[in-house]
């Protein structure tokens, strides 16, 4: 059998028991909020991914029609030699036209940017001013 406990002790036991009922009510909301901290950002997350897809959603139409008109209009190369032989022919023939010296060119890896294979090559270009700024607006027109 248990002596019976003191007033004093009684306080103590209620003191640690309060106490421990705060600490543990303490733990529980710091974790609580970090929970809810963790759920708004997922919240906030899934909200900015649903705004872009209803978004990518209404402009679908407009990126068929973009689609269309790029199969109807564009062709693909049947292998990357035909592409490099075709931009080094386009090269050296827009390079003459323009009495332009071309030295070390060379088709290099085409790069894949805004889901388009995009041609590079590099040379060296000599001759007049205007004409390799000709050269140059040639190449890059569209």
């Amino acid at each position: 059998m248990m002596t019976p406990l003191k007033q004093s002790e009684k306080r103590l036991l209620a003191v640690f028991g309060i106490a421990g009922f705060l600490l543990l009510n303490l733990v529980g909301f710091s974790w609580y909020s970090k929970k809810m901290l963790v759920l708004d950002q997922q919240r906030s997350k899934l909200e900015t991914r649903s705004r872009m897809l209803t978004s990518m959603k209404a402009r679908a139409p407009e990126a068929e029609q973009k689609q269309a008109w790029l199969a109807q209009h564009l062709k693909a190369y049947p292998d990357p030699t035909t592409r490099d032989t075709y931009l080094d022919d386009f090269v050296i023939n827009l390079s003459k036209n323009l009495n332009l010296e071309l030295k070390k060119n060379q088709a290099l890896e085409p790069k894949l940017e805004d889901l388009f294979h995009k041609s590079r090559y590099h040379g060296e270009v000599t001759g007049q001013w205007g004409d390799v700024l000709e050269f140059i607006y040639q190449l890059q027109k569209p």
